[in-house]
């Protein structure tokens, strides 16, 4: 089996929307010269969750001494390949996030469910990847639960293609498990969010089409007939930059006069832009990424990139202020409104 998924579960939503999308990820040679702040943060995030899911629901033990000690602690201390980030440490946020994530599982779980932690789950040598949590209860359900830690676009459970896939990799995998299971249940807990958990539930004949449609799609890849069709997913494809369909299109967008435009012309136009501002936007990352080993660009400085958590909850923004300034030694600040805390 190879080291990753050509169809990557993650990816789901953007490969079944552009099937040709597969081809030239996998022709892409990456040099994104490893985790970004922001991949970092997060995968330190899901290695000290991991552990605190692994001493409570395997080990059977108290999984808060693990988060207590965790404030503090580099980055590197809890998942391979983050020497890099060697100044970066684990924040009061950070394990309330962990925390979060516990109690959403804890909400879940009940005695005689099967839990398996960073479960792997197999359709083909093509498609698979790791859940974050698989729930298996004797009441014919399967919970799949899926850690976000990025504040930048909020996730929905709904139909998640993420998630979905899943269910479709491990029903593959476990037919006769799956023959006795009614529902699937869909779950996005991501802390930086109000509400932090999303869930929906779907059937297994819902599952069915969606292993039907996944199949069909890869089918077209294989056999070369995959179509490159741009959308909104193009701002997540990583071959957006070297991609054939963009590239004309903004061949076309150049060659386009602005004057005497009637409404459907501009309404061309503005869609032809939505989809070149993902293609702006690789050519601005892979610059970053050259410059950042050691290629000199012309009339371009090298500027660090560091990651900024905002917050839409101003008591929650509170509460992990004063827990920062606890855990750094300053009691009782002054804050906002102190007589809450």
């Amino acid at each position: 089996m190879t080291q990753h998924a050509i169809f990557s579960p993650s990816a789901t939503d953007r490969w079944l929307a552009c099937p040709g999308s597969i081809t030239l990820t996998e022709q892409l040679e990456s040099d994104s010269g490893g985790h970004s702040i922001y991949t970092a943060e997060g995968t330190t995030i899901h290695a000290l969750a991991e552990q605190v899911l692994q001493a409570k629901y395997v080990d059977r033990q108290d999984p808060q001494p693990i988060l207590a000690a965790a404030p503090g602690k580099p980055w590197s201390d809890y998942a391979d390949g983050l020497d890099s980030f060697g100044d970066n440490e684990v924040t009061p946020e950070m394990v309330w996030q962990a925390q979060t994530y516990l109690e959403a599982v804890d909400a879940i779980v009940q005695p005689q469910d099967t839990v398996g932690i960073e479960t792997r789950v197999t359709m083909n040598a093509a498609l698979f990847g790791t859940i974050d949590l698989l729930v298996h209860t004797r009441r014919g359900e399967v919970y799949l639960v899926d850690l976000k830690t990025g504040s930048g676009k909020e996730v929905s459970a709904k139909e998640n293609p993420q998630l979905m896939t899943y269910a479709s990799c491990w029903a593959a995998q476990f037919p006769d498990l799956a023959a006795t299971v009614h529902t699937y249940h869909l779950v996005i807990v991501q802390p930086p969010f109000e509400p932090a958990v999303s869930s929906h539930a779907i059937g297994k004949q819902r599952v069915q089409q969606h292993t039907e449609q996944l199949l069909q799609t890869m089918y077209k890849v294989e056999t070369g007939i995959a179509a490159r069709t741009p959308g909104d997913h193009c701002r997540w494809c990583p071959a957006r930059a070297a991609c054939p369909t963009l590239r004309e299109r903004a061949d076309h967008a150049l060659s386009r006069s602005f004057d005497g435009l009637q409404p459907a012309e501009w309404d061309e136009l503005l869609l032809l832009a939505d989809h070149l501002e993902p293609w702006c936007k690789s050519v601005r990352e892979r610059s970053q990424q050259a410059a950042e080993q050691g290629i000199e660009i012309p009339n371009r400085k090298l500027v660090r990139r560091y990651g900024r958590t905002t917050w839409a909850d101003e008591d929650q923004a509170e509460n992990t202020l004063q827990v920062a300034l606890e855990h750094a030694g300053v009691h009782n600040p002054i804050l906002r409104n102190p007589g809450k805390l």
